[in-house]
């Protein structure tokens, strides 16, 4: 019986698997299905290559992300330590300086001296909230005031005259680029922008 199966598939034609080239005698040469290794093998080695390069990357990387990390939580302790400090400091301020409610707010601390918008810097936030007497009684704090408020104006005046410098410069600068490109060649713009 079984014998009979076989004898039926194989005079019906047994399946075979598909070919991968065109003609099927590819198939079954082998010179050609050696050079067609070869080739592929030819393909292979440099993606292999490639992939040891990518992983040895990879690892330089991660060997860098771990130091920025370690270099991330020094800084982090470091600021911790600094807040500690600037609040002590703020602490043993000057009995004048200090603001009215006694804690000084760390936005008081800040190194903003808001000269952009014409305001006080938020550092002076204490000494404008003193008390007007406690100013009277000390011509010291008066004059040092005075002083301080001067020279204050005197900075944001000096910003305002050079205000809009930049812009015009940028401008100037993209004009003369644009005559020279229009009335030049492009070796002899490159020499004169480049200096080559």
């Amino acid at each position: 019986m079984i014998s009979r199966r076989l004898v039926s598939k194989v005079s019906k034609g047994l399946p075979f698997p598909q070919g991968t080239r065109n003609h099927r005698e590819d198939d079954f040469d082998f010179e050609k299905i050696l050079d067609h290794n070869r080739a592929l093998e030819a393909q292979l080695t440099p993606a292999l290559h490639s992939n040891e390069l990518l992983e040895a990357q990879v690892s330089k990387e991660l060997a860098c992300l771990e130091s920025e990390k370690e270099t991330l939580a020094t800084l982090e302790a470091n600021a911790k330590t600094e807040a500690g400090l600037r609040s002590e400091a703020a602490r043993r301020l000057h009995s004048l300086l200090q603001p009215q409610d006694g804690i000084m707010d760390i936005e008081g601390l800040k190194d903003d001296v808001g000269l952009s918008n014409g305001q006080h810097p938020s550092s002076l936030l204490p000494i404008m909230k003193l008390n007007h007497l406690q100013i009277q009684d000390d011509e010291h704090l008066q004059t040092l005031v005075k002083d301080l408020d001067g020279h204050v104006d005197s900075i944001q005046g000096n910003i305002r005259q050079v205000h809009g410098v930049v812009q015009a410069i940028s401008k100037s600068k993209a004009a003369v680029q644009a005559t020279l490109f229009d009335r030049l060649d492009n070796l002899q713009y490159d020499e004169v922008l480049l200096g080559n």
